[in-house]
Order: structure tokens, then sequence, then C-alpha cells
């Protein structure tokens, strides 16, 4: 059994067969991009990566895939998904497919790395029965002793990605901002954690995002959690710069309201959307391209993440608009370090001033 995906990529020694499973869709996902990644560097290498669907395959193309040499790289890979979807598995005999399966199973093609994706619920928490050594336990387990699987659980590595519990959300929030080399208070990573909800995929958008904005600090407190994040995912700086780009009044002046009743945060604002501006006013000429949205995060320096979005306000600006947007924002910001002028009322006509059209 292998823990990570990480601990294979890093030894840069790949078992011939390997077998993915589990409740935490999101990290299967994740390691399944992780391969991709490692094995389709250029357009060369691309050549030795082949990716099948189980519901549209069979084990005769898996196998023949398995068996050809690779063109480029040192080692083929072949990743199946849905590979519990494959029509032979739900046969009650073997046939012949069956057996040049098992065949190529109990010997594998040295150059191939074979991963194989499966959903299959009944694998779920095979690691503990194995582990408590009550792996030839009957019942709900049941199918994990019938092939392909017993073969591949006595012969070769597997992982799975059992469901998160609470404790294990707060582990993998602190390894992720560790990664960065940053780190994070235990207590902060609580809070962010409860003002999300506990989904992987959600946590880890909104910790890039929060990565992003806290790039020049080393250690993220529970004071940065609630400024960045907000007092919920409906109000926070985020989502305000997402509905300015999407030149919604109405829901930025609500947020905008909620976020400044809640906490004062009118120079998180002010920093958060005028970084936006300017990098929408950078991004300008780029997006007039024929590049790639990869290629424009790599020219720019965006993180990938957030092309998309970007690219999406630009249609809503005109370059002269996103210029003044970036003068108005000098402006209010003067006024809110210089005059006792109310900051809700600066604010909400600066939200007014840059959403209107000209």
């Amino acid at each position: 059994m292998i823990k990570t995906i990480d601990e294979l990529i890093s030894k840069d020694n790949y078992p011939p067969v390997l077998l993915i499973f589990g409740e935490e869709e999101y990290l299967i996902e994740d390691s399944i991009q992780k391969i991709k990644s490692k094995f389709q560097a250029d357009d060369l290498t691309s050549f030795d990566l082949e990716v099948l669907n189980g519901e549209k395959t069979s084990y005769r193309e898996i196998v023949e895939k398995c068996l050809t040499f690779p063109f480029v790289s040192k080692t083929r890979t072949v990743i199946v998904n849905n590979f519990d979807l494959l029509p032979e598995l739900s046969r009650a005999k073997k046939d012949n497919t069956n057996i040049s399966f098992k065949n190529y199973l109990e010997n594998p093609q040295s150059s191939t790395f074979l991963v194989l994706i499966s959903k299959d619920d009944s694998l779920n928490n095979v690691s503990s029965l194995k582990n408590s050594q009550k792996s030839t336990k009957k019942g709900k387990h049941q199918s994990s002793t019938k092939f392909p699987y017993d073969l591949i659980f006595s012969k070769h590595q597997w992982i799975e990605f059992k469901k998160f519990k609470d404790n294990d959300y707060i582990n993998w929030i602190n390894k992720k901002v560790e990664a960065q080399k940053k780190k994070i208070s235990p207590v902060a990573a609580q809070i962010f954690l409860t003002s999300l909800n506990p989904n992987l995929r959600d946590l880890d958008n909104e910790l890039d995002k929060l990565l992003l904005f806290s790039k020049d600090k080393n250690i993220l407190n529970e004071e940065d959690i609630t400024l960045l994040i907000g007092q919920s995912r409906k109000y926070n700086v985020f989502e305000l710069q997402k509905a300015i780009g999407n030149r919604d009044l109405k829901l930025s002046l609500d947020i905008l309201t909620n976020l400044l009743a809640n906490e004062r945060q009118e120079m998180l604002i002010m920093t958060v959307v005028a970084k936006y501006f300017i990098t929408l006013w950078k991004l300008f000429d780029l997006a007039q391209s024929n590049l790639s949205n990869s290629e424009i995060a790599s020219k720019s320096g965006i993180n990938p993440y957030f092309v998309r979005e970007y690219l999406s306000a630009l249609k809503q600006y005109e370059i002269h608009e996103i210029e003044k947007a970036i003068i108005l924002l000098n402006e209010i910001d003067e006024k809110l370090k210089s005059t006792s002028i109310n900051s809700l009322y600066l604010m909400q006509s600066l939200i007014v001033r840059i959403l209107e059209k000209e």
C-alpha cells in the first residue's frame, strides 16, 4: 500500500500496476492530475500517456495498450478511469479476455505504469481491514477479494483515499500551507475550516485564494482568516471582487455593506480591488493575443486558477474604464486616510462610479 501519490512521484520509481480508490473523490482527481502532469511534460512525452474510460473499454484493449512500448519516455503510462464500470467486471464467469488480463497482472510489462481508478464503494475501508488483518472477512467488502481486486491487492500497489474526519481536514490544511513555506496557527486553521463547508474541493479553492493574497506573510493567524474570508462565503472580499468583475452593482453593494457592517475592512477591500484592476490593466494586451489560458498565466504571473475569471471581467470593461477605476481607487484611498467622511458612503460611491457605464 502507498500512502500518498507525492511519495510515489518523488521517488520516480513507478510500480507496474497501481489501484486508486476511496471516498475522497477530490484527492483521487488530484492524484490523477499529478500523474498526468508528471508524464505529460511536453508534446513528445504525451505520446506515452494513454487515458481510457472503463465504461467504454475492455480488458483486451487495456492489455494491448499496456504491452505497447514507450515512444519517447522510459515509461508508458496507461490510466483507466471508471475501472469499476468495465463491462467484464459484471460478468459472473471468466472468459478469455478475463484470462488475458489475469495473465497481464501476474506478469506485467516492466516499462508500463498502469493506473486503475475505481469508484467501487465495496472497496472502501479495505486499508483498515487489512491493517487489522481482517481482509478475508466476507460481507460488505467481499468484492475486494474477487477478480481482479484479489490479484491487485496481493501482488501490486494501491492507494485508498478514506473519508476525511475533522482532524484530517486540519492536517491537510497545515500540509498545504507548509508546502508554500508558510505556517498557520491552530486557531486560524479551525476558523478557516468552520467558515467553509468541510469539502476538500471548496477548501482547496479558498485556501489557494488565501495563500495568494497573503503571499508576503509567513505566518497566518486568526485575524488574517477573519479579514480575508469574512463572516461567510457569501460576504467576503473575494466574492466582492467577483461581483465587481461581473459588473453586478446590486450584489457588489450588498457584499460591501455586509463587510463593513461586520468588520472594519476598508483598507483590505481597497487593496484587493486596486490589485484586481491593476492586474486587469496588465492583462489587457495579453487577452487580445491568441495565447492559451496557461500561457497567459505563465507570462503574467497570475495563478492559473484565476485566469478565466480575469478574462471574463475584461469582457465587461474597456481599457479606459479600467484606468478610470484605478484613478478613482487612488482618490478614495486618500479620502479614507485624510478625511472623516463616512467610509461606507465613500466606498459605495466608489463602487457605483466604477461600475456605471459611460
